[in-house]
């Protein structure tokens, strides 16, 4: 950097979905970034030789659905804002175009179909080792966490993406 030192007690490296990058596609994991970019294993082995912390946060990723294989007509239009509000103080405006989302709800045969499946869950299995709450709760995560509810909200995008490539 610049050659200074800077004290302080303690360092926090925030390193989103790289380092030491893992994906749980059902019951596989892969080592890899975000999107099927290669993950940051050399920093990850150095920082883990210098016995530094480390911990993972569940990020909850949702999964990737081929738009193709869904009938769009078949659920409730969510558009976005018409003028979005930035997440930020630092960003005076959004320009970049609003993707539509679809809403759709769990039905009986859903739940029926998780609970059978749970064990199988990455998030339920011991698979996920990580802190904090996901930023976005999985399909069974909203089952277990609310049993009493016969029914759950699920939102789709048809927001383009590529097919994840991991190692």
């Amino acid at each position: 950097m610049d050659g200074r030192d800077v004290r302080c007690e303690a360092v926090i490296i925030t390193t989103g979905t790289f380092l030491n990058g893992l994906a749980h596609i059902g019951e596989q994991q892969l080592s890899c970034g975000r999107n099927g970019e290669p993950p940051s294993q050399v920093l990850a082995d150095q920082i883990r030789n210098l016995n530094l912390g480390s911990s993972r946060l569940k990020t909850g990723t949702p999964p990737r659905l081929d738009a193709r294989s869904i009938n769009w007509e078949k659920f409730e239009r969510q558009p976005g804002d018409a003028v979005p509000v930035p997440f930020s103080f630092l960003t005076d405006k959004i320009e970049r175009a609003q993707i539509d989302c679809f809403l759709a709800r769990t039905t009986p045969e859903t739940k029926r179909i998780i609970q059978e499946s749970i064990a199988r869950s990455p998030l339920y299995s011991g698979q996920i080792e990580g802190v904090g709450p996901r930023y976005c709760p999985s399909i069974e995560d909203k089952f277990v966490k609310f049993p009493d509810k016969e029914s759950h909200q699920i939102f789709l995008s048809r927001r383009v993406w590529t097919p994840m490539r991991c190692m």
